[in-house]
């Protein structure tokens, strides 16, 4: 399938970046009320929509944004449990973004996982000197990534 023929395409090029249940409003079997909220936020447009939609199949709530701006926009008003941001965004970039998320958003519990294609040797330790919990690298299965969610979610004292 084509990046451009993705299911939610049409609704992420107009901006719109929830994702609907497979029956309107009504929750689908795979999404709980209780469902953890996880924001996806990365600036290539196919990989926050399919993270999202597959993060949304494992039973998550999940929406995507972006950029950076209006990634900090959404963390702030819809109130996450979970950011997965791009640590390689443009202006601001992962690392700032990060901070300011942790600045502005009321939650002390909230999870920052920073994910992204960049090796960078150091790249775990300056994620978690940078305020993000933990570190997941682009191109691992989403099994790593969702085995990240589940360890940082179980030992997150913040």
């Amino acid at each position: 399938m084509k990046p451009s023929t993705l299911p939610f395409a049409a609704a992420a090029k107009e901006g719109v970046h929830a994702l609907p249940s497979s029956e309107g409003n009504a929750a689908s079997p795979a999404e709980k009320p209780t469902a953890r909220r996880i924001l996806v936020i990365d600036d290539h447009v196919e990989t926050a929509e399919s993270l999202a939609v597959c993060l949304r199949c494992e039973g998550y709530d999940a929406r995507f944004e972006c950029s950076s701006t209006s990634g900090i926009a959404m963390t702030n008003s819809w109130l996450p449990d979970i950011v997965i941001l791009d640590a390689d965004m443009p202006e601001p970039n992962g690392f700032e973004t990060a901070a300011i998320i942790r600045n502005i958003v009321p939650n002390p519990d909230l999870i920052i996982i920073a994910f992204t294609g960049l090796d960078w040797p150091m790249g775990p330790e300056r994620a978690l000197e940078a305020g993000f919990d933990s570190y997941c690298q682009k191109g691992l299965p989403l099994r790593t990534l969702l085995d990240t969610i589940e360890t940082v979610s179980a030992t997150s004292l913040r």
